[in-house]
């Protein structure tokens, strides 16, 4: 078929085929989900950017690849300058990522184009239909189809420049794109292959490189270590909507991240929210866990019954009630490019605890788009669920909690009344330390915890 013969989308159809690159331009593609991807390339000749909107036709979970057909074959714009600079970003629902496209061989494509309508016959015969194509429905035929009218491509995530740059000091450190619980999760991975898996969980408004020390010093004492950026966080993904941010979907990412190491057992460690949701893991999943390590965030039971009965601790939560309100907490802490979470991590730190340059990056991460709203639906999401009594609040799991005392949100008696839940667990107070305790004391942190792990 001669390529000027290739029917266009017009009227209605144009609308429908448009539709998804209005939502990402205003900002709404989260809405799309994996259904489409939108592609940032540039211009061979004119140098500018543009942007296009092409469906997912295939996801390899364990690459975090993503697989499109050029529905106007090797003449489309986008594909013929992705020939000249194969090195873009894509945006996919509420994640951008930036890629490296591989442009498939014409046999590879044959062979992607038969994978795709055995997965989507319908979407498959519609592809072919807008190329003029009337195809028998048979493998033959789409294989042919791929192979010369067809061509598919398939983008492999790379990390962030910035974010490779953050590992440089973590020998070994990969970046990997992990998907858990119908979502994909950003996950740095240090140490041996082998190794017993230490999985730490950040919290607001961390990301994985809050664990920077600590993943240095596990690797290093032989420990696989896996540190994900959690569910609306820096490069994972922000599903819209506060229910999406309930401890139940928390705590199930984790597990889903835990049967995707390998082992039946890991070891579990959260700091702040990180903590939160590690407390909730240990309730509903203790089958998945060795041993749990807990950094200055109460049992659930224990907060909850304190926030009660201690008005010390309802005015130190003040902010928590300030979160509830829509838009607003965004607005304010994303302005002058996120000072206001630079200044707080400051000021509740101890002294040189954060450099300018880690400061900068957890503003860089807080603006990220869709960030901050799901960072603060953490918060959103959690009032529920701690109001609520829990039946069985006990942790069967041996668990270590070590509490920075200068913590200015958090009393030091909720420590004591938190290891009261723990049926095997100790307690122990960094007298020096503050809410960020292992940024404060990051040898002694990790020290302890890799004590406690190895059972001394």
């Amino acid at each position: 078929m001669n390529k000027s013969e290739r029917r266009r989308p017009r009227g209605f159809t144009q609308f429908i085929y448009r539709l998804p690159i209005w939502l990402y331009r205003l900002g709404l593609g989260g809405l799309l989900g994996r259904r489409f991807l939108l592609i940032n390339h540039v211009g061979r000749k004119s140098g500018r950017l543009y942007q296009t909107v092409v469906e997912v036709a295939g996801y390899d979970a364990a690459t975090g690849s993503y697989l499109v057909a050029s529905g106007y074959g090797t003449q489309a714009d986008w594909y013929r300058n992705l020939r000249g600079e194969p090195e873009v970003t894509i945006q996919v629902g509420s994640r951008q990522l930036t890629v490296t496209a591989d442009l498939l061989s014409p046999e590879a494509s044959g062979e992607a184009m038969v994978a795709y309508a055995r997965r989507h016959p319908v979407a498959a015969r519609s592809l072919a239909r807008s190329l003029g194509l009337n195809l028998d429905g048979s493998e033959a035929g789409y294989r042919r189809a791929g192979r010369e009218m067809i061509p598919f491509v398939a983008f492999h995530p790379q990390p962030q420049p910035e974010q490779a740059s953050l590992t440089a000091g973590l020998p070994g450190a990969e970046h990997h794109y992990v998907a858990t619980n119908g979502i994909t999760l950003h996950v740095v991975q240090a140490g041996p292959q082998g190794g017993p898996v230490v999985l730490l969980l950040h919290g607001f408004p961390e990301f994985w490189y809050g664990w920077r020390h600590q993943i240095a010093a596990l690797a290093a004492a032989g420990y696989r270590v896996w540190a994900p950026d959690q569910r609306g966080y820096n490069l994972s993904e922000k599903p819209r909507g506060v229910h999406q941010y309930s401890l139940d979907l928390l705590a199930a990412d984790v597990a889903g991240l835990i049967r995707q190491t390998g082992q039946d057992k890991v070891f579990l460690a959260g700091h702040d929210w990180g903590a939160a949701v590690a407390w909730w893991v240990a309730l509903r999943y203790p089958h998945l866990l060795r041993k749990l390590l807990i950094l200055n965030v109460p049992h659930p039971e224990a907060t909850r019954r304190f926030v009660l009965q201690s008005t010390e601790q309802r005015l130190r939560s003040w902010y928590i009630a300030f979160f509830q309100l829509p838009w607003l907490p965004e607005f304010l802490l994303s302005r002058n490019r996120a000072r206001a979470i630079a200044e707080a991590m400051k000021r509740t730190s101890g002294p040189g605890s954060f450099t300018p340059a880690d400061l900068r990056e957890y503003r860089r991460a807080a603006l990220r788009p869709g960030a901050l709203t799901g960072m603060l639906d953490w918060y959103r999401a959690a009032i529920w669920t701690y109001t609520k009594g829990l039946v069985h609040p006990r942790i069967a799991v041996p668990t270590r909690i070590i509490w920075g005392v200068h913590d200015v949100a958090l009393s030091r008696e909720l420590a004591p009344l938190s290891l009261e839940m723990c049926d095997d667990g100790d307690l122990v107070y960094l007298e020096q330390a503050t809410h960020w305790l292992h940024h404060d004391e990051p040898e002694r942190v990790s020290q302890l915890m890799l004590d406690f792990l190895e059972g001394v």
